[in-house]
């Protein structure tokens, strides 16, 4: 909350005395084509309805359109949508003035599926006003117009440089088109005197660039540094092309440094146990931080045809949904997957347990009907972290503590502010653990520490302050350990 009193700001932080929000697992982030939208910078949707205005919807030469469709299908809440372009074009409208040049639009996004048209009136302009006009920029569902969605209007804006409604500088808060090029001094001829519908359509067509790669689907992922989500997924550039062990490697890497969990999902050439158990140990990917899922979907087209698709879209839905349905920690097993026509490849019991035992999740068709997602792996090495519930539910901790006790950045580093985050911490695990028979069977359930073996003076005089957190989920006095730090030089600043 934020009080404003004669040009002073104070901003209300959380104390010690307020208790820990728990965080939902409910976000998931997406990289990949997409027919239209912003390039390389991540939107928020919360319903296929919403990516379907923002991006286009399903289309077939963009994987993630249908692993966005899967994920809301089964269950997901919201996601951040990064749309991967290489060297796209954007489309442009010329508009000509009453001399003999152009004032010329283009679209905000690129590519051939930004349909734009533009209105040009007089209206409520006086004549000795001769460089105003009133502009009208809508986005619409196809080149002839269609649905109209979304609409700006601009009135009395300006063809001279320098005015405060000029045309360029009025357009740099749109969120359709810019201004390309010089401004003609000229206004631009009313759209209503060819007697067409009153608008004006594309004169120069966009496109969607080079054939995107999957090493392009990468640098774009870093446009969602900074942001909070607990898996990543990175459905595949095309139709007939995979993320390579290279791209996926380094997206691991990501992952690690953004403490969020990798859905990898498996090469279309995948078929059998023996596929898998080479396939993972060529991937190289060992960790916590990545899970595989086995084997891929196939849904139903136009025509009764059966169309492959990886799986990440409707993991990442079972995983979110049940990151608000039930407790963090809790796996959702057999829970049944919506939208899926059929698996690529049938799993028996003894299948099924291999792959577990190899660190893989597996998609199984119970009957002629159910299909459901069976596991709790991640691709860890390491039997403490192997755990899909222990990575999830060390996600869920450090999300919520680290916001819950930001506060303690503007203390002093010192034993009083110790004792105060132990007991807010330990308050907040008492409640993830409520279902305890005995208080004191707490200590073999979950721990704090935050003192100074945890803050020795390098830390302390580094600004940083640590808090060392212990769970056990399976067997009590069995600790999965998790560090939380503030940096208080940084986190001071922001």
């Amino acid at each position: 909350m934020d009080k404003q009193d004669s040009g002073f700001s104070v901003e209300l932080l959380p104390s010690s005395s307020q208790p820990i929000t728990a965080v939902h697992l409910s976000t998931v982030a997406f990289v990949g084509r997409a027919r239209r939208g912003p390039v390389d910078h991540p939107v928020r949707v919360e319903s296929f309805a919403d990516f379907t205005k923002q991006f286009g919807g399903l289309w077939l030469p963009s994987p993630m359109s249908f692993a966005v469709y899967q994920f809301f299908e089964n269950g997901g809440i919201a996601a951040y949508i990064v749309r991967v372009s290489s060297a796209g074009h954007r489309a442009s409208i010329e508009l000509p003035t009453q001399g003999s040049s152009c004032l010329t639009l283009e679209a905000l996004n690129p590519g051939g599926y930004e349909f734009l048209r533009v209105a040009i009136d007089y209206d409520n302009i006086e004549l000795p006003y001769k460089q105003l006009f009133n502009l009208t920029i809508q986005r619409t569902s196809d080149a002839e117009g269609g649905l109209v969605l979304d609409q700006e209007i601009y009135a009395r804006v300006s063809s001279v440089r320098g005015a405060a409604n000029f045309v360029t500088s009025v357009l740099e808060d749109s969120k359709l088109a810019r201004v390309r090029g010089d401004v003609p001094m000229d206004r631009p001829l009313t759209t209503s005197d060819d007697g067409g519908s009153g608008y004006r359509s594309i004169t120069g067509s966009g496109h969607d660039g080079a054939t995107v790669k999957d090493v392009d689907v990468l640098q774009s992922c870093y446009c969602l540094r900074g942001l909070d989500f607990p898996f990543l997924c990175l459905p595949p550039p095309s139709r007939h092309q995979d993320i390579s062990v290279q791209v996926w490697r380094s997206a691991l890497e990501f992952c690690r440094e953004s403490d969020t969990i990798l859905i990898v999902d498996p090469p279309r050439s995948w078929r059998s146990v023996d596929d898998v158990r080479h396939g993972v140990s060529t991937l190289g990917i060992r960790d916590s931080h990545g899970l595989l899922a086995f084997p891929g979907v196939e849904t139903q087209t136009q025509g009764n045809k059966l169309s492959y698709h990886a799986p990440c879209g409707v993991v990442a839905g079972l995983l979110t949904r049940a990151g608000v349905e039930r407790a963090s920690w809790e796996f959702p097993k057999g829970w049944r997957v919506r939208g899926v026509k059929r698996l690529v490849s049938h799993l028996t019991d003894a299948q099924a347990k291999v792959l577990n035992e190899l660190g893989v999740n597996c998609l199984r068709e119970m009957n002629a009907i159910a299909k459901v997602l069976d596991g709790d792996k991640t691709l860890a090495s390491d039997g403490v972290w192997s755990s899909l519930t222990a990575a999830r539910f060390a996600y869920f901790l450090r999300m919520s503590v680290k916001q819950g006790t930001q506060w303690a950045v503007f203390l002093p580093n010192d034993s009083v502010l110790w004792q105060r985050l132990r007991n807010q911490v330990h308050s907040f695990l008492s409640k993830q653990f409520e279902w305890a028979v005995d208080e004191r069977d707490l200590e073999n359930l979950f721990y704090v520490r935050c003192d100074g073996s945890t803050n020795p003076p390098a830390e302390v005089d580094q600004g940083r302050i640590n808090i060392e957190i212990g769970f056990a989920l399976d067997t009590p006095g069995q600790f999965h350990r998790i560090t939380i730090t503030h940096n208080k030089e940084v986190e001071e600043q922001t």
